[in-house]
């Protein structure tokens, strides 16, 4: 594995739900999705972002499970 894999990976440990969730909104974006799907996706993985903090999750993605 090359050293900006490994970089990579190293960060991608941290990263945080609402990180994720603007890459992934970014990227939708970037993939043309439409602005009403943008709109649902950005309230739906809120109230996920609302459902973790509220019951005392982790916002670091690499600590939740299923």
């Amino acid at each position: 594995m090359d050293t900006r894999h490994k970089l990579h990976r190293q960060e991608g440990r941290k990263m945080k739900v609402d990180q994720l969730v603007q890459l992934y909104l970014r990227t939708g974006k970037l993939e043309g999705k439409t602005e009403s799907t943008l709109t649902w996706y950005t309230r739906r993985l809120g109230q996920f972002e609302r459902f973790l903090r509220e019951r005392g999750h982790s916002m670091v993605v690499a600590n939740l499970r299923l």
